[in-house]
C-alpha cells in the first residue's frame, strides 16, 4: 500500500508511541517527536505533514499556545488525559480540529483521522466537482476557499469575508489565509482554475474554457 499521507506526532509516553504505530503504520507515514519545539521548527521549515497528533500529558496551556501557528495552519488531533472544559476549549480556540480523552477508544480514533485526512470520504452523494476537488488533494480549508470562491458573485471574494466565514470567530493570524490560499494555487497549477489577488483585499477565481459560474456552484 502506498503511504499517501503524513502524521507527525508529539508524544513522549513510549507506551503510547508504540500504540500509534501499532494503529496508523499499516497505512500512513508516521514522525514522531519529543519536543514540541523540534516539532514547530521541522514544520516552519518544510510545511510537509497533513495531520499533527499532539499529546498532552501535563495541565499545561503554554505547550498549545506556543504552537499557535501549526494548529491554525495544519489538521490537529489533541490527545490528552484531562478532560477539562477549559482546557478543551482553549484547544479548539487556538485552531485544534478534534480533541480525544484518554484511554482512546480505537476505532473512534482511527475513525476522525480518516474524516480529517479525506474529507471527501464520508460525503453522501458526491459532486463531479468534489470528485476532482479530492483528487487534487484538498484539505478541508482549501475545500471552503474553493467553495467560497465558486458561489461568490463573480467568483470574487473579499479576504475579510473569506476569514469570517471559514474562521468565525477565532482570531487568527494575518498570514494564515495567504498561506492557504499559497498551498492551493500550487494545487490548483494544472487544472483550469487559478486565483489572483485584486485590490482592496480582494481574490478572484479565474475559470478558463468558458465554464459558467453558476453550473460549477450546481456542481458542488
Amino acid at each position: 500500500m502506498i503511504k499517501e499521507k503524513n502524521i507527525w506526532i508529539y508524544c513522549q509516553s513510549q507506551q503510547q508511541q508504540v500504540f500509534l504505530k501499532n494503529c496508523l503504520s499499516y497505512r500512513y507515514n508516521l514522525h514522531f517527536f519529543e519536543s514540541a519545539d523540534d516539532l514547530v521548527k521541522r514544520w516552519s521549515n518544510h510545511l510537509d505533514v497533513d495531520l499533527v497528533i499532539i499529546e498532552i500529558f501535563d495541565f499545561n496551556m503554554i505547550t498549545l499556545k506556543n504552537m499557535t501557528a501549526l494548529l491554525m495552519y495544519v489538521s490537529t488531533m489533541i490527545v490528552s488525559e484531562f478532560d477539562d472544559l477549559e482546557f478543551i476549549n482553549f484547544a479548539f480556540e487556538l485552531g485544534a480540529d478534534e480533541f480525544f480523552i484518554m484511554p482512546l477508544n480505537q476505532n473512534l480514533f482511527l475513525s476522525k483521522i480518516k474524516r480529517l485526512l479525506y474529507p471527501y470520504y464520508h460525503q453522501a452523494g458526491q459532486s463531479s466537482m468534489d470528485r476532482r476537488f479530492e483528487k487534487l488533494g484538498l484539505t478541508s480549508k482549501e475545500l471552503k476557499i474553493m467553495k467560497l470562491l465558486l458561489t461568490s458573485p463573480g467568483n470574487r471574494i473579499n479576504r475579510d469575508s473569506m476569514v469570517n466565514t471559514i474562521w468565525g470567530n477565532i482570531t487568527v493570524h494575518q498570514k494564515t489565509l495567504d498561506v492557504h490560499i499559497y498551498n492551493l494555487r500550487k494545487k490548483l497549477a494544472d487544472t483550469e482554475f487559478s486565483i489572483r489577488s485584486e485590490g482592496g483585499g480582494f481574490f478572484v477565481l479565474g475559470i478558463e474554457n468558458g465554464i459558467h459560474q453558476s453550473h460549477l456552484a450546481r456542481s458542488l
